[in-house]
């Protein structure tokens, strides 16, 4: 994660391999194709850029990852951080 903000599909999919032991790419590609096919049967277009671009990106987000940890050392902010916000209510 970039560390400037999480998008909510990302934390729905970081819960869901928090509760149910899945690959982040699992819950992604989960996440993803739910999403294309609900807009799919309202009536959205959906093509085979949308089709590829789901296939891909869910595939290579957890090589990434672990690319990420052994190379770069870059922080990943969303899979070891905490879901809860860190603030007490005034």
């Amino acid at each position: 994660m970039s560390g400037i903000g999480i998008r909510i599909m990302d934390l729905i999919v970081i819960t869901m391999v928090r509760k149910w032991s899945w690959h982040f790419f699992v819950g992604k590609l989960v996440l993803e194709v739910g999403l294309c096919l609900s807009g799919w049967v309202l009536g959205g277009p959906v093509g085979v850029a949308t089709i590829s671009f789901i296939v891909l990106v869910g595939a290579l987000i957890q090589p990434l990852i672990g690319l990420n940890k052994r190379l770069l050392a870059l922080p990943d902010h969303g899979l070891s951080g905490q879901l809860e916000p860190s603030f007490s209510p005034a």
